[in-house]
């Protein structure tokens, strides 16, 4: 019997968006582009839409439409949510002629193409062998947004374009707080992946290389080339290359501290959930409050995480939302929506490796302030990411930016500072975002040498942490 229904316009039109998103502008798949009606006989409707990574299914619960033929329909799904962008009242889907679905919305008319509904494809379930948990939909939300600033964009590191999520045994920052206080498990790991963030010493020349890097310029065409190889992947000097890889972007150049970490994180007790992002210039992590069994560690794709975003910023805070999760795909699922996502089939790197073990130098900024001044300095700047010199010195920091083409600006703040000054830059733009990420009055920054990684954390809290390279001043 072909489908025709009645339904008001404020029930259907939110279903249409919600799944609505995940489908592609433009698609060399037809049925891709469109999302799939189910209309059953007592009233309920779903929507779903995939763009074969991602699948959405949007719900009204039954009583919602009034259904004189039950069935399923492929519409196109652009097309529909401009059309109820522009209608209202009461929606009427019915057979239309030459094959075509007729939706009327008060005196408006539309005759719709539509495919088989038999064509459209549908993601494998995640049932079998998932493991399940419940999170708070505010839980969820402030976790990925701790960090997802920091995803990567660079398609080539196709494992850095998410959210890496783990179960952490036990207390979920003990391993990390020990490195970030100064004692370190394991002395060895934590000073080598300092010697390739830095460069390698505290001499100039490795400082000059680790800034090349970032800024992406090339003073030293040598240094430069050897920093790229470290932090990048190239293989000027093969040893430090592969070693870095194995930190940054997931190579094994270690297998024993990987295969270690993996067999806690597969088979060990429950524990708490961790996320973290990088993009190979700041890196961020948040160790939160929520219980979780021993879980695969998995990557989430950007996209997906936007979409969780969404879906746990508009439903209520301490609302529910169950989790299933397997090695190769993950489902978020509330009473009117289900998003199923394939995760990304990669190998995150070892992060705590990354984070600075020994960096003594440290002071407390209030960080609107901070987040103030970095922006008005910046307004001369006519290059984007050009860097902020940061100057501390006793008792105050001076923030600074030259721009050879507008001039110069720069400010003073008070802080806690005391001993040697130190001179560092940062790019503006990352240390912004930072700090616009973080909600607590007053930030810690742990420092070593111009060279070295910053630490960013908030005093009393030991569940957030930011790690931002430096760039050359």
């Amino acid at each position: 019997m072909p489908l025709d229904l009645s339904v008001p316009h404020a029930t259907l039109r939110p279903l249409v968006e919600a799944a609505g998103r995940v489908v592609e502008r433009r698609n060399t798949i037809p049925i891709l582009s469109h999302g799939l009606l189910t209309a059953a006989a007592d009233g309920s409707l779903t929507v779903t839409a995939t763009d074969l990574d991602m699948q959405v299914e949007a719900r009204a619960p039954a009583g919602s439409a009034t259904v004189a033929g039950a069935g399923t329909l492929a519409l196109p799904a652009g097309l529909l949510a401009d059309i109820l962008k522009k209608t209202g009242g009461e929606i009427v889907l019915r057979e239309g002629d030459n094959g075509r679905q007729r939706l009327t919305a008060g005196r408006a008319r539309f005759d719709l193409a539509t495919l088989p509904a038999e064509d459209f494809p549908s993601l494998q379930p995640v049932d079998a062998g998932a493991v399940r948990f419940e999170i708070a939909a505010g839980s969820l939300a402030a976790m990925l947004a701790a960090v997802a600033f920091a995803q990567s964009t660079e398609e080539t590191r196709y494992y850095l374009n998410g959210v890496f999520l783990e179960c952490s045994p036990g207390a979920p920052a003990s391993e990390t707080q020990s490195k970030l206080k100064g004692g370190a498990d394991d002395p060895a790991p934590a000073s080598e992946t300092q010697s390739k963030l830095k460069g390698g010493a505290d001499d100039p020349a490795s400082a000059s290389e680790t800034q090349s890097k970032l800024r992406g310029g090339a003073d030293d065409p040598a240094s430069a080339s050897e920093t790229q190889s470290k932090l990048r992947g190239g293989a000027d000097d093969p040893a430090p290359a592969s070693e870095t890889q194995s930190k940054l972007r997931g190579a094994a150049y270690d297998p024993a501290p990987a295969s270690e970490t993996q067999s806690k994180l597969k088979g060990g007790a429950n524990g708490r959930l961790l996320a973290v992002a990088t993009d190979g210039h700041r890196l961020a992590r948040i160790a939160t409050a929520v219980a979780v069994p021993a879980l695969p560690p998995v990557i989430l794709p950007r996209k997906t995480v936007t979409e969780i975003l969404r879906l746990a910023g508009v439903a209520a805070p301490d609302a529910p939302i169950a989790v299933g999760l397997t090695e190769r795909a993950i489902r978020f699922e509330t009473p009117q929506l289900t998003l199923t996502s394939k995760l990304i089939d990669g190998t995150f790197p070892d992060y705590r490796r990354v984070i600075p073990a020994d960096n003594p130098r440290r002071t407390v900024l209030e960080r609107a302030a901070l987040a103030q001044a970095v922006e008005r300095v910046a307004t001369v700047s006519t290059e984007r990411g050009r860097a902020v010199k940061l100057t501390f010195g006793e008792g105050e920091l001076r923030l600074e930016v030259e721009s050879p083409d507008t001039g110069a600006a720069s400010e003073t703040l008070a802080c806690d500072w005391t001993g040697e000054p130190l001179t560092i830059g940062f790019n503006g733009r990352y240390l912004a975002e930072v700090l616009s990420t973080l909600s607590a009055e007053t930030i810690e920054l742990a420092l070593k040498d111009p060279a070295s990684p910053a630490l960013i954390t908030i005093p009393g809290d030991d569940s957030r942490l930011i790690v931002l390279m430096p760039m050359r001043v």
